[in-house]
């Protein structure tokens, strides 16, 4: 008996026992060490020459995730990086055209109408700044309703957009003086029109009610009139569309119109104007 109990006691693994601080503390330096470095390898575009944009073969480092400090020395991990790579002139075909890559592998292309220099064959930059407006503001809009409570289901989103600027912003001669009018889009104008989603099924209403007791509350508006909600949305995109204040802060003024839309085309309610 005493030969088994010392065997055992030679066999038996010993267990031990670490502080819940300690075991935290070595999770989160593993974490630090562990955290993955991000990087994209590029692809080769191509011009109508056949011309390289991009050096073939050769992994670009386009986008790394950025870390700014507190005064403490603390690290900030909520500022958002955007990069891309573009060229133009006449490797691409025409003076006026260029072809941009985004780092998250999204091609895009800009030129200009024929009496301005261009072929027409792509959109001009300043569309391509309205449709980020537009994209922008989508999103801003599902992410405000999802947090309202109770929440704004959106089933349709109608933009009806126009811009306005002063060519002689960008056309004043003689070139050697800067010019006296802004070239920036001055005025933008139109109507948004926002179709609410049908009330969800059963099943999707149980999952969402579960949602949202989970998700944090960003605004208890249930005592608020269909007016008021629209009012209360519109002033949160405003604020949280990086586009639309961005173009605010440089002097933009928007009048767009916010109209609601009933399920039926004939039940229509005004919303604000900016």
């Amino acid at each position: 008996n005493n030969s088994m109990t010392t065997l055992s006691k030679l066999v038996t693994p010993k267990v031990l026992f670490f502080p819940t601080s300690c075991l935290l503390n070595s999770f989160r330096s593993c974490k630090k060490i562990c955290r993955p470095t991000f990087s994209h390898t590029r692809r080769s575009l191509h011009s109508q020459d056949g011309g390289d944009i991009s050096h073939s073969g050769e992994e670009h480092l386009i986008l790394k995730r950025k870390y700014d400090s507190d005064s403490d020395g603390k690290k900030k991990e909520h500022l958002k990086f955007y990069s891309l790579r573009a060229v133009g002139g006449e490797s691409v075909g025409a003076s006026c055209s260029t072809i941009v890559e985004t780092d998250t592998g999204h091609v895009l292309r800009t030129d200009l109408p024929r009496h301005m220099g261009g072929r027409n064959e792509a959109p001009q930059p300043v569309e391509h700044l309205l449709s980020a407006l537009v994209g922008c503001t989508q999103a801003t809009i599902l992410y405000v309703g999802r947090f309202m409570r109770p929440r704004i289901h959106i089933k349709r989103i109608e933009y009806d957009l126009k811009a306005r600027r002063d060519e002689r912003g960008a056309l004043a001669l003689p070139i050697e003086n800067l010019p006296d009018i802004p070239s920036r889009i001055t005025e933008i104008a139109g109507t948004i029109t926002v179709w609410p989603a049908e009330a969800p099924t059963k099943i999707r209403k149980k999952t969402i009610e579960k949602t949202d007791r989970l998700l944090p509350v960003f605004s208890s508006s249930s005592s608020y009139s269909t007016e008021e909600r629209i009012k209360m949305l519109v002033e949160q995109v405003e604020a949280r569309c990086p586009v639309a204040n961005m173009m605010r802060t440089s002097g933009c003024k928007f009048d767009i119109e916010w109209i609601v839309r009933g399920h039926s085309d004939n039940e229509k309610s005004e919303g604000t104007r900016e």
